[in-house]
């Protein structure tokens, strides 16, 4: 399955759940719209009626009525109409076939008949503070299903244009990221055929332009020692013709001559197989650069590189080692062999590779500076590489290649074991290993910031705006599944405009990061803590009923007073904050709905007289 496919397989379902939930959410807030217009209507026509019915009542004028009720014949809505007087008794009534079993005195809570089709609506027909009677009203909902109807097929269409062109969009994306990378691959599958004249496309200075200019290089290199050993072959062949004409003038030189053609044949021979580990080689290189390609994570990065180690370097066993965050210790990130399955950490002086930045070998036990943490005392010394994982920026790693307990025993020196391989070729076999797995590390490493950086707030390092409002959608279907409450705590610093003045818009971002490092080390575990634009802040509490997030908000009004500020020396003046606090379901069913309430009830605390919190609905 190719890159492009998986791009897809990601982006068009992505694509598709947006263009539902527009879709969706379109119909619910039109539906629910119109469905508010409509009982503002008949709220509206019922009280008009009302009023010109307080003056037809008293007269006891049946005409009068019966005009009222015409008038409001006139609306083709219009399902039933029905007057009665102070006493309950029918005093007119109009009333369309749909509606005539229905019982137009049952409005509650859902002011909806039983099967949906009709708007119920009831009005107190009262003069000078005296009830006269009451007025009911019906609307049928049949333009409201149409105007529905006709939003659905608009809204159809433009859902399956947004749907197309996301869709293009993404193939097209996929394409440009691709293409570079499927010419690549296409160049090392024909050189890996034995065709070495080619060499890949380099378009860029990104990542993908270096990693071509290495392999370029790579190529040039393994090229001219193909030619080098095709040029001492034919060098070798045309010394043992003229040996053998020799040999034939000299029959007593016979035996020596055999024996210098079988030294040549050898020799020849050693090339042959040197060459083809050469390319064997190369190709589990690419092999491991595709795999590299593929992980997700640096512990996978570490042991897919753990298996191409003992395929590349069978007689070695090793460590990755990765430096730990404060940069003071090295920790193995994956070990392979039986002899050092129980390493621990290590301080960076420890390793002469290290020290000096570049690769370390020692051969023999007095043949060299031996690194602290490979220093055993009288047990068996196994000689060792050190290759630093080195980036354009820093040293971020550590590999180490020590020959496995067997071949030492054996009394094999480095160039014995590596068989086909120099001590010189087996470093420099071991540099482009761990510079690939470098490479992949700082790529892995660049993409988590890149990440980062997209929903993190640059001042504050608190979540940004667009990521809360994902996240509060998120929550909000989260609890509607489970039935849990969540809590919504804004905060808004008080002043801070006149604390600008005073002291300068730069005390003032060394106040909202002060404020962003209060927040983020006092939430509870789980809470969610955003800056939602300017001096306002917003902290999303799942679980959070109204009573905990009301608590949590009074200790922060509390806890907030307590930051101390220092400015060129000079302490300013404590900052005080606003609080207003919603909680779902109580204040609202959506982020948006959740968000207002959460708004207006810190505009009331501002009101209040500030540094205070207010519940929604207090």
């Amino acid at each position: 399955m190719t890159i492009r496919i998986k791009f897809s397989l990601v982006g068009l379902p992505l694509v598709f759940a947006v263009c539902l939930f527009i879709f969706l959410g379109t119909l619910y807030f039109q539906k629910r719209q119109a469905l508010s217009a409509l009982e503002s209507k008949i709220q509206v026509m019922g009280d008009l009626a009302a009023y010109n019915l307080s003056f037809a009542l008293p007269a006891n004028n049946p005409r009068d009525v019966q005009e009222v009720i015409e008038s409001l014949r006139q609306n083709q809505d219009l399902a039933y109409v029905v007057i009665l007087d102070k006493s309950g008794n029918i005093i007119g009534q109009y009333r369309k076939a749909l509606a005539d079993q229905l019982n137009y005195r049952s409005i509650g809570d859902n002011a909806l008949s039983d099967d949906k089709s009709i708007l119920k609506g009831k009005s107190v027909i009262h003069r000078q503070d005296q009830t006269l009677g009451e007025l009911y009203l019906g609307l049928t909902l049949d333009s409201l299903r149409l105007a529905r109807e006709t939003v659905r097929r608009n809204l159809l269409l433009i859902i399956l244009i947004i749907f197309l062109l996301g869709a293009a969009a993404i193939f097209i994306g996929g394409s440009f990221i691709t293409t570079p990378l499927r010419r690549m691959t296409r160049t090392a599958r024909e050189i890996a055929d034995g065709d070495l004249s080619r060499r890949a496309v380099v378009s860029g200075s990104d990542e993908v332009g270096q990693l071509g200019r290495s392999f370029n290089a790579m190529i040039d290199h393994v090229q001219a020692s193909y030619r080098q050993m095709e040029a001492t072959k034919q060098s070798l062949e045309k010394r043992v013709k003229e040996r053998t004409k020799e040999l034939q003038s000299e029959i007593g030189d016979r035996r020596k001559a055999e024996q210098a053609l079988q030294d040549a044949n050898m020799k020849l021979q050693l090339s042959v197989e040197q060459l083809e580990q050469r390319n064997a080689e190369f190709k589990l290189l690419n092999e491991l650069y595709n795999s590299l390609q593929t992980c997700t994570s640096e512990k996978e990065i570490f042991t897919v590189c753990a298996q191409y180690a003992k395929r590349l370097f069978p007689e070695f066993e090793g460590i990755f080692f990765v430096y730990r965050t404060s940069r003071k210790l090295l920790e193995p990130a994956v070990v392979w062999g039986e002899s050092i399955a129980g390493f621990d950490v290590m301080e960076p002086d420890e390793c002469w590779a290290l020290r000096q930045g570049k690769p370390h070998v020692v051969e023999k036990r007095n043949a060299g500076l031996i690194c602290p943490h490979m220093e055993n005392n009288d047990q068996l010394f196994q000689p060792y590489l050190c290759i630093p994982l080195v980036t354009p920026d820093e040293i971020i790693g550590l590999l180490n290649l020590r020959c496995t307990p067997s071949f030492v025993s054996a009394g094999l020196s480095l160039a014995e074991i590596g068989q086909y391989r120099s001590i010189d070729f087996t470093q420099q076999l071991a540099l482009n290993f761990a510079g690939r797995i470098a490479m992949t590390l700082v790529n892995m490493d660049l993409r988590e910031r890149l990440h980062q950086q997209s929903i993190r707030d640059p001042l504050t390092a608190l979540f940004n705006r667009r990521f809360m409002e994902e996240t509060l959608d998120k929550e909000i279907s989260r609890a509607m599944r489970s039935g849990q409450p969540m809590g919504i705590i804004m905060m808004d610093i008080d002043y801070l405009k006149r604390f600008n003045d005073t002291y300068g818009h730069e005390a003032g971002d060394m106040m909202l990061r002060a404020l962003g490092n209060f927040l983020q080390q006092n939430v509870r575990k789980g809470d969610i803590a955003c800056r939602f634009g300017g001096d306002e802040f917003v902290l999303i509490m799942p679980g959070a009923s109204a009573m905990i997030a009301k608590d949590r908000a009074e200790l922060l009004v509390k806890d907030v007073q307590t930051i101390k500020l220092t400015y060129f020396d000079k302490g300013l003046s404590g900052i005080s904050a606003s609080f207003g606090v919603a909680v779902f379901p109580g204040h609202g069913n959506s982020a948006a709905v959740l968000i207002k309430a959460a708004d207006t009830a810190l505009l009331l605390a501002k009101k209040k007289g500030r540094s205070q919190v207010v519940m929604a609905g207090d």
